[in-house]
């Protein structure tokens, strides 16, 4: 009699538990990112948005439900925040979630002076300063969005992800030269403008 080959047996995703800072933003591009079928056979991604806190609110959710979990049995992989400086006033707090983060066994991913500066690297390298989250926001839609998408930009886009997926590895080659190369012995608080996510989305792409 004929033997059957044994059927491959299928790796278990990652589970990783992401907290956005932002509410809208980052929840719609990396719960658009989630649904692309070569991230999906790896990993079990869940997106939290933010509660409309601060950075530390954002990494005590992300540790109240880290260990929710463990404890309950279903513990996660990896926990990541993604957190945005926005303003220099906010680097004292900012700093003290970096460390709770540390503390906890928790990576953040930081963008400075917010998240559009990765959306940015879909387009350009860019690495010049912006004086704020909105001066970002209005230099991405005028030089980007209505040019390249026709229309403004706009923060809960729901099809934001869809509309830059066929650059997400242009983005990421793009910010970690920025990031590396400009900024290499910057500390990360401070490297107006870069973002770290990056490294965030080339683990999720990586084989």
């Amino acid at each position: 009699m004929k033997q059957r080959k044994p059927k491959a047996v299928r790796p278990l995703r990652k589970r990783v538990l992401l907290y956005c800072e932002g509410q809208t933003t980052e929840y719609l591009y990396f719960h658009g990112l989630k649904q692309e079928p070569f991230l999906r056979d790896t990993f079990d991604l869940k997106v939290e948005p933010g509660s409309g806190g601060s950075a530390n609110q954002v990494v005590f959710d992300a540790i109240k439900r880290k260990n929710r979990e463990a404890k309950a049995g279903t513990e996660y992989d990896q926990v990541w925040c993604v957190l945005d400086v926005e303003d220099v006033s906010r680097l004292p707090e900012l700093r003290q979630a970096l460390k709770l983060a540390a503390d906890n066994a928790i990576e953040v991913f930081v963008s400075n002076p917010c998240f559009e500066v990765w959306l940015l690297a879909h387009f350009e390298q860019r690495s010049t300063a912006f004086p704020s989250a909105q001066a970002t926001c209005e230099y991405l839609s005028r030089k980007w969005w209505e040019s390249e998408l026709g229309r403004a930009y706009d923060k809960a886009d729901r099809d934001l992800y869809t509309r830059l997926a066929d650059k997400v590895s242009t983005a990421a080659v793009n910010a970690e030269h920025v990031h590396t190369h400009r900024f290499a012995d910057t500390d990360r608080c401070e490297c107006n403008a870069s973002t770290e996510v990056y490294r965030l989305v080339k683990t999720l792409l990586a084989p």
